[in-house]
């Protein structure tokens, strides 16, 4: 019996064991599922991780109070609009904003600067960007010329820059500035150090006197947009022996190289229209002239003097030799009159060393003395010879009737004729009797 008893507590000693270890090993599988833990988790809370390797958030910025920003007017000023232009930036802007500024210079103009209210150069750049300050504020463009001109006497109007003279009269080799589109009267005249010059392309008037009387100016380079050489520009320019006149050139003025001794070639430009009263007087060494076609005129006095001159061209477009075109040529021996010549004026060939010439049909006025003094003069050949009248009343001559009839049909008698006979006589041809 008391084996019995001690075999059933055994027993139940060993259940009662068992079924604690079977609790303990087997998850409440009802309750893990509800509170949706897993072993993975139960893991991580057994071994939780180092602070520096939980997964850390952005942090939100705390929100700056915004900035009160202010507005402020900008005005931009041109100091003179001839001389250049801006962009007109003027206008309201906060403070902070960038403000772009932009200047383009005109003509003979440079940019000086931006300028603040108190005149401080701010910028001498014509881009300039500024950042807009807590206040109104005002900007002025500056000019000033170009520093080429700085050696100058000069006068700005518009487009056209007129040069009236150098600052000193020491210069020697005159090299005028791009910028210049007129030489003054009597700019450089008197000049006596003066020895070269060279006009740029952008000159387009010599004015009256310019290069007078500069005594030892020898060479002389013209732009090729020179259109007028003015009145007495070269006059007296004793020394002068090259010049070029260039294409383009449309007119010489009156004495332009009067008394220019040494001048011995010039070239005339096939564009000149006008050579004016005296332009080559006493050009004493010139051997050459070529008139171009185009001028209608030979004026007064234009080869007086000019006792080298051996050749003369004159173009079909000539009608009118004035008087004392060629006198005094007396290397001068023989001359082509263009057909189309109406009137030959008074001592036109006069102390000429013209030995033979021809009277073209076209001529109907020869004025007195046309030929006077011409020593070598061996035959004067008329084209026309019926009708041929002098007179020694010029209200006769030039109404063209009323005079003598005088015979002019041998041309060997001709030139005793013009030299005695009818030296102080007008000649005009009418066939109306």
């Amino acid at each position: 019996m008391k084996k019995k008893v001690i075999l059933i507590l055994f027993i139940i000693l060993i259940c009662g064991t068992l079924s604690l270890t079977i609790f303990s090993c087997t998850p409440n599988v009802g309750e893990d599922e509800s509170n949706g833990v897993t072993d993975d988790h139960k893991n991580d809370e057994a071994n939780p991780p180092l602070i520096e390797d939980l997964p850390q958030d952005n942090p939100q910025e705390t929100p700056k109070e915004e900035e009160n920003k202010e507005s402020f007017q900008f005005t931009v000023v041109n100091e003179d609009d001839t001389k250049g232009e801006i962009v007109d930036s003027s206008g309201v802007y906060e403070e902070g904003s960038l403000v772009l500024l932009s200047a383009t210079i005109q003509s003979v103009y440079g940019f000086e600067g931006w300028y603040d209210e108190d005149g401080v150069l701010l910028s001498d750049d014509m881009l300039y960007t500024f950042s807009m300050p807590r206040e109104s504020k005002q900007i002025t463009a500056r000019w000033t010329v170009n520093p080429s001109l700085n050696a100058f006497e000069y006068e700005i109007d518009g487009e056209k820059v007129t040069i009236l003279g150098a600052l000193y009269d020491g210069i020697e080799n005159l090299v005028l500035p791009e910028e210049a589109t007129d030489l003054g009267d009597f700019a450089f005249s008197e000049n006596v150090n003066l020895t070269s010059v060279v006009l740029h392309s952008g000159v387009v008037n010599v004015g009256a006197g310019t290069f007078k009387s500069c005594t030892n100016l020898a060479t002389v380079t013209l732009g090729t947009a020179v259109k007028t050489l003015g009145r007495e520009c070269f006059y007296g320019c004793e020394n002068l022996e090259n010049i070029i006149l260039t294409e383009g050139l449309l007119s010489i003025g009156p004495r332009s190289f009067y008394n220019c001794k040494k001048l011995a070639e010039i070239d005339i430009p096939t564009t000149v229209g006008a050579i004016e009263d005296y332009a080559f007087r006493n050009c004493v060494s010139l051997k050459e002239a070529v008139i171009p076609q185009g001028v209608n005129v030979i004026n007064a006095y234009l080869f007086d003097g000019c006792t080298s001159l051996e050749r003369v061209t004159l173009p079909e477009s000539v009608t009118f030799i004035d008087n004392n075109a060629f006198n005094g040529c007396n290397r001068l021996v023989s001359i082509n009159i263009p057909s189309r010549v109406t009137y030959i004026a008074s001592k036109a060939f006069a102390s000429s060393g013209i030995t033979t010439v021809t009277i073209p049909a076209s001529v109907t006025k020869i004025g007195k003395q046309a030929f006077e003094n011409c020593y070598a003069l061996d035959e004067i050949i008329f084209e026309k010879t019926s009708y041929w009248f002098y007179t020694e009343n010029i209200a006769i001559w030039n109404a063209m009737e009323g005079g003598i009839f005088v015979n002019v049909s041998t041309p060997s008698d001709n030139p005793n004729k013009f030299n005695q006979l009818y030296a102080d006589k007008y000649l005009y041809y009418s066939d109306t009797i």
